[in-house]
């Protein structure tokens, strides 16, 4: 008959807690069928059923014998040890508590954490977290031990340790393997097996083990490209500390050269930061290409510093290789195809109590002309008073003084200086009024339009009455907004135009909105009309201006958004800014856009849709078109196919070109060892 012991012997608990981690032993409870005890000798021998327990560790076995004089610890038949990271089942295992070493044989290490399947006949323990393995395979499929499948069962996971297991889709096998918990697994002469197939081998094989972060080669690209040619980028990614890290990239592109490039990350107390550098010398093209990209910021004691650089010394970079989304420059393609510019600016300010002092510079590049002479704000100087209360008024000032430069046309220095008053009240209706004065001074450098010398002084009045009306129904709120404003600014001499600032001609404008919202579980449903009048419109224009319409319904299938501007003089629409997203199931999900500016001749559509076919694979699609004769742009193909512990995601893509270079197409195979990484091809 089996009895119960609640013993306090801590070595007992140390005998396989210690084979893999660091414990306090503290009391345990251990039940077996048979405990005997050698007084003479110090020897205490468990036997049939032996379990031993401690708060969510647990070790079980047929037998286990401790001598407490040698601290050595014996355990055989049906070893099982769990905790919330591991679970380690073998056949036998010999342990020293005192030194924290020993060895387990025919045994399988099961991490839970990502997955990691490792066995092994004879598993040394070398250190507190270190172990090395003669011969060993490594898979993060759910699989049966394959190394000695005579041992275990087919079954007997499934039946141990509730874990559904099969012959492995893929496997690393290798020799003088080095395991370090919470860091790496290291292997020599390893071999790639697919259901047992050998099909790769490697001399040297690295890939972290319970850690995020762990320095060593990542998967290289290695693929074609009709443009590009036989592509060979392999990438070291180096852990530096806690909160520092950097990854070296090298790209060969048989057709047109090499590039090089690293990216540096870090987070401490004194900011967080991005920086990426990138050259490649293309010979195709016989240029070379540099770009820098930037997100930083910074604490010096009491002053914050904010960096944002984003540069290429020719627009030609982000049209031949702007695609690459492998961590080589990632965002410039995407900048340059919604702006002109790339803008990159320095930032350092003070703050005070109720106001603050900053330093800023400001760099920008036309992607669109690459003789333009750009105007740039280098540096520029100023001082900010926040909202103040006096007495029933706010008070706020913003004030600058700054340097414009560029190499042709008008450049110089202004001053600037715009204090401001506010005040509001009203309940019910609540009305706001604000009185700002600008004041601008100037030292003007090849302007052949204006004084060397001269300034400019206006002011600007703006008013504002709006109330709110709403009710409560038992499904859903009513919501109605309306307002009605003003905006006056007298005639002012024109001046040269070096930022918004300068861009304030003479107005005199009324503006009436209305908000109209319905919001319920799930529907929330919105729409904004504006309209503005202008009182003093130019003799060519209209005073009635065109009106303005947003409408969002945002539900669990539909989402829409609309923008549009129409003009009642005209009898068009000026401006449509679309989006439909529709959820068709729970499976399905599509979208299409349209982009329509008149005065710009800009028509663009876009559609595109995901479609989960089964728990295994989906497909995807995204297309778009050009209406005003750049016909079809951007567009892929994408099917993603998943299983347990791997994935193979195929797209094929086509790249525009334009008046010098014809359409590029990629095809991309990406294949995913989940716990190890990925492998492109181009």
């Amino acid at each position: 008959m089996r009895k119960r012991y609640a013993l306090r012997i801590p070595s007992l608990i140390s005998i396989l807690l210690v084979f893999f981690f660091s414990h306090n032993c503290l009391a345990a409870v251990i039940t077996a069928d048979n405990l005997d005890y050698n007084s003479s000798e110090g020897i205490y021998i468990l036997s049939g059923s032996v379990k031993i327990e401690k708060e969510n560790i647990s070790i079980r076995a047929d037998k286990v014998i401790y001598n407490e004089n040698s601290f050595d610890a014996d355990a055989e038949g049906n070893i099982i040890f769990q905790d919330k990271d591991v679970t380690i089942t073998s056949k036998k295992a010999e342990i020293n508590i005192d030194s924290k070493t020993g060895r387990i044989y025919e045994a399988v290490i099961f991490f839970k954490k990502d997955n990691y399947w490792i066995t092994g006949n004879n598993i040394s323990k070398t250190g507190d977290k270190s172990y090395y393995i003669s011969e060993a395979a490594f898979t993060t499929c759910n699989s049966e031990p394959y190394l000695i499948p005579d041992r275990y069962p087919k079954d007997y996971f499934e039946q141990k340790l509730g874990i559904e297991t099969e012959m492995p889709d893929w496997c690393f096998k290798g020799r003088d393997v080095q395991i370090e918990i919470g860091k790496a697994l290291t292997a020599k002469n390893v071999t790639y097996s697919i259901k047992g197939l050998p099909v790769l081998y490697s001399p040297y094989m690295l890939t972290p083990v319970l850690t995020d972060r762990q320095t060593g080669f990542l998967m290289p690209i290695v693929g074609t490209s009709s443009k590009k040619g036989f592509q060979f980028s392999p990438a070291y990614y180096w852990a530096i500390d806690d909160d520092k890290d950097a990854t070296f990239y090298l790209d060969y592109m048989s057709r047109r050269g090499f590039g090089k490039g690293i990216e540096f990350r870090y987070i401490d107390s004194t900011g967080i930061g991005r920086w990426q550098a990138y050259h490649l010398r293309d010979n195709k093209l016989d240029k070379d290409f540099f770009a820098l990209q930037a997100e930083d910021r910074f604490q010096f004691d009491k002053i914050t510093g904010f960096a944002s650089i984003n540069y290429i010394n020719d627009a030609d970079f982000y049209k031949e290789y702007g695609y690459n989304t492998d961590g080589r420059i990632t965002n410039l393609r995407g900048l340059a195809d919604i702006n002109r510019f790339f803008q990159s600016s320095v930032e350092f300010f003070l703050p005070f109590k109720n106001s603050r002092l900053y330093f800023l510079s400001q760099y920008w590049v036309d992607m669109q002309d690459k003789d333009a002479h750009t105007l740039q704000r280098l540096p520029e100087l100023g001082y900010v008073i926040h909202p103040t209360r006096i007495g029933p008024l706010l008070f706020t000032m913003a004030s600058s003084i700054s340097n414009f430069y560029r190499e042709k046309d008008t450049k110089g220095q202004r001053f600037f200086i715009n204090p401001s008053i506010s005040h509001s009240f009203g309940d019910t209706v609540q009305f706001f009024q604000s009185l700002s004065l600008i004041q601008t001074a100037y030292n003007l450098t090849s302007s052949p339009e204006h004084e060397s010398f001269t300034n400019k002084e206006t002011f600007e009045y703006r008013a504002n009455a709006q109330t709110r009306f709403y009710k409560y129904y038992n499904a859903f709120v009513h919501d109605i907004e309306l307002s009605l404003g003003y905006r006056f600014i007298p005639g002012i001499n024109q001046m040269p135009v070096f930022d918004s600032v300068e861009l304030l001609n003479k107005k005199s404008q009324l503006e009436l909105s209305i908000y109209n919202s319905i919001r319920a579980k799930d529907l929330t449903l919105s729409v904004r009309l504006v309209q503005p009048y202008d009182l003093n419109p130019k003799p060519d224009s209209k005073s009635l201006l065109p009106v303005t319409m947003d409408v969002i319904i945002n539900s669990q299938p539909l989402i829409l958004r609309l923008e549009a501007a129409y003009d009642f003089n005209k009898d068009s629409i000026d401006k449509i800014n679309s989006l439909i997203y529709l959820r068709v199931s729970d499976k399905t999900n599509i979208y299409a856009a349209e982009r329509y500016d008149k005065t710009n001749d800009i028509r663009f559509f876009s559609i595109g849709f995901e479609k989960t076919l089964s728990q295994r694979f989906s497909l995807g699609a995204n297309l778009s078109y050009d209406a005003k004769g750049g016909g079809l742009r951007d567009s892929t193909i994408r099917t993603l196919y998943k299983q347990q512990c791997w994935a193979l995601n195929a797209a094929f893509s086509r790249k525009p070109g334009d008046q010098s270079r014809s359409p590029e197409y990629n095809i991309s195979l990406i294949f995913e060892l989940t716990g190890i990484g990925k492998l492109r091809t181009l």
